[in-house]
């Protein structure tokens, strides 16, 4: 009998390389990348840690004698890995340039296989549901869809792959069927969820559901106060990753456990600063700084919120571009999150939302 083939799989921070796949992937989801700058990639992460000559990038990618432009042509397939890379601030530090000489990848990076003949399951987070009587406990429910997602998508992303938040959110309050919803995302599993939240107690409800056959597979309830909220995401991810017979390594489960603060007031502010970035406008941006730099007050150690920090200050450069000082204080402050966030990245693996486009902010010099 032949043996199943083998698929190998390069990974670094959040990211999986599939070389066979000839794919990009964070969390899970896809990252479009173009063929050269794809081939090049690979060569710099095979070669993780190792300088790599232009010579010997452009003997792999277009061979001896094969004539072009060799600096705009390198130039360009560097500079779209990094846009590739970028979608967490400090991604470009993956890929250092050597002057004169090459580039190296900078990142740590591990080596596993998987069985390639083994499909994998597409399984979609709804938005969990509040069912809480105040309103402004919406942010729970928004933070509980989010850190589910994240978590389910650190289980196996070679055999499950997770929907994203910005098309799973696009379900919320939608009132539709399933197997609608199921044939759309072309999932074969759905979660529902939802929270209620009355003083210090909160209740959350979670189940989970084949698409095909809309059955109801699993469900539990998770009685919580303020402070056990943070780990409710990993409880669900575990218990779910069970359900559909997979099993989270040793390092998945680090990276769940690390990912959120184990203070409940700076996860409580980090979420309802995610609330308002999520918004997209200039004045809720400037509210989720807010929240963000309160969280990081809080835990100086927690590296979502000085992911969220760069991010925030990121999107404000878009009005400053012309405004010499505020400009350069914005840059500035960017860099500095940056490198805190990178600098707590080599212990958890966070998994930082894609960028998404947001209204230049006015007025910014913060």
């Amino acid at each position: 009998m032949r043996p199943p083939p083998i698929r190998q799989v390069f990974r670094f921070a959040d990211f999986e390389l599939d070389v066979r796949g000839y794919e990009l992937r964070r969390g899970g989801q896809p990252i479009r990348l173009e063929r050269q700058p794809m081939d090049l990639l690979i060569l710099l992460v095979e070669r993780s840690r190792e300088l790599v000559t232009r010579e010997h990038i452009v003997a792999r990618l277009w061979g001896d004698d094969v004539f072009v432009d060799v600096e705009t042509s390198v130039n360009t397939a560097i500079r779209k890995i990094r846009r590739a890379l970028n979608g967490s601030p400090g991604g470009a530090d993956f890929v250092e340039t050597v002057s004169g000489k090459g580039y190296r990848f900078a990142a740590d990076v591990t080596v596993s296989t998987v069985d390639a003949d083994r499909p994998a399951v597409m399984l979609a987070v709804l938005p969990f549901v509040n069912l809480s009587p105040d309103a402004d406990c919406e942010y729970l429910a928004d933070g509980l869809t989010e850190d589910t997602i994240a978590s389910l998508s650190q289980i196996d992303p070679s055999h499950l792959r997770v929907i994203g938040r910005t098309s799973a959110m696009a379900y919320k309050r939608a009132n539709r069927s399933l197997a609608s919803i199921g044939a759309e995302l072309n999932a074969q599993f759905i979660v529902e969820g939802s929270i209620r939240s009355e003083d210090d107690a909160l209740r959350i409800r979670c189940t989970l559901n084949r698409v095909r056959d809309q059955v109801q597979l699993w469900s539990a309830s998770y009685d919580r106060s303020m402070s056990g909220l943070v780990s409710v995401s990993r409880e669900v991810s575990l218990a779910l990753a069970d359900q559909i017979h997979l099993q989270m390594s040793p390092e998945g489960m680090a990276a769940v456990a690390a990912r959120q603060s184990h203070d409940a007031a700076a996860y409580d502010a980090y979420l309802r600063g995610r609330r308002f970035w999520n918004q997209l406008t200039p004045a809720t941006t400037r509210k989720a700084i807010e929240y963000y730099t309160r969280a990081t007050e809080i835990d100086q150690n927690y590296a979502l919120a000085w992911a969220g920090l760069a991010e925030a200050y990121a999107s404000a450069l878009d009005s400053c571009l012309h405004h010499g000082k505020a400009s350069l204080l914005l840059r500035l402050r960017r860099k500095q999150f940056s490198r805190r966030c990178c600098e707590l990245r080599k212990h958890p693996l966070i998994a930082v939302q894609p960028q998404v486009h947001r209204k230049p902010l006015q007025n910014v010099p913060w």
